[in-house]
């Protein structure tokens, strides 16, 4: 899936990639591709209670803590668990 203007489209080049990487990860190594919205707010979402903190939008903030649930969050870490929540399987 291509990103343009913000809009979601397909195109001839990224249905060649998903095509290998299906027979690559399913085939090699029993793997499931998942895609997950660019544009999402992982960063910003609290992986505990869904809450959103713009605040953390600066990128010197690496630990923040929910204003909802008060827990305390690696930036990072906190995004790959939403990330990992937000991606979708892709079948092909």
């Amino acid at each position: 899936m291509c990103y343009k203007n913000g809009k979601e489209r397909r195109c001839r080049a990224c249905n060649v990639v998903r095509i290998f990487l299906r027979k690559t990860l399913n085939i090699w190594y029993w793997r499931t591709l998942k895609i997950a919205d660019p544009f999402a707010p992982t960063s910003q979402t609290c992986h505990v209670c869904g809450a959103m903190n713009t605040e953390v939008k600066n990128l010197q903030v690496r630990q923040w803590t929910c204003p909802s649930c008060h827990t305390t969050h690696d930036r990072d870490e906190n995004a790959a668990r939403n990330i990992e929540n937000v991606a979708i399987p892709i079948v092909m």
